[in-house]
């Protein structure tokens, strides 16, 4: 059986701040400097491919499907050249990382990734969305939120880097201060009490959206702590 719906009556207070948080997310959107606050769609990317991969592999371009595209994507035959915002700013991409720095959605459908372009260092997502329209699932892809300004701003080196998501870019300073402590071998498993606990960051999804923080977990009896 399938889980009832429930109703409920929305009051006017409810209502009203519905619409204020309506009003600040339209307001974020139009100033560059917040609209990074909100996931931010994207309405076209561009790949360049690089063609002796594709001749190798055997690879015959267009492919004809999502899942396949994906896998091109991880092995370097296709790599995002440009993509633009709904707004129609443009990124040009200095390097994309494609190993993912974690999944999101419902049975880990959305995948993350890192692009350091020159409007600065960026989390991307990716999945397959549905048009209703066509009944078609375009590749779908999203800035998930800014880490960092461009690099000339924020001291990289010359020369392409990668980068790895840090714990004080997404956790909240109590957060860090326990993962600090889990990497120093300082936090006992409560349930064993034989190793110390391990910290890794996770992104996730539940019924209110989009998640993410840190898990706590022992290697030897299996103790997890979010």
């Amino acid at each position: 059986m399938g889980k009832e719906l429930e109703f409920r009556t929305i009051g006017k207070e409810e209502i009203a701040d519905f619409i204020r948080q309506l009003d600040e997310m339209a307001e974020a959107m139009a100033n560059p400097e917040t609209k990074y606050k909100f996931q931010v769609k994207l309405k076209e990317v561009e790949f360049d491919v690089d063609r002796e991969k594709a001749d190798a592999l055997g690879v015959t371009l267009p492919v004809g499907s999502i899942d396949e595209a994906e896998r091109l994507l991880q092995e370097g035959v296709i790599t995002p050249k440009t993509f633009v915002e709904q707004d129609e700013t443009v990124h040009e991409i200095i390097e994309f990382q494609p190993e993912p720095v974690g999944y999101s959605g419902f049975d880990n459908c959305v995948v993350h990734s890192l692009a350091q372009t020159d409007r600065g260092l960026f989390e991307l997502g990716r999945y397959p969305a549905m048009d209703l329209e066509t009944q078609t699932k375009p590749w779908q892809w999203f800035i998930r939120r800014k880490i960092r300004q461009p690099k000339d701003q924020w001291g990289m080196t010359s020369g392409l880097e990668r980068y790895t998501i840090q714990p004080e870019d997404v956790l909240t300073d109590r957060e860090y201060q326990v993962w600090q402590r889990a990497q120093a071998g300082e936090l006992p498993c409560p349930q064993c009490l034989d190793i110390p606990l391990s910290a890794k960051i996770i992104f996730d999804e539940d019924e209110e959206g989009q998640i993410e923080g840190l898990l706590l977990y022992c290697s030897k009896c299996g103790f997890r702590e979010y």
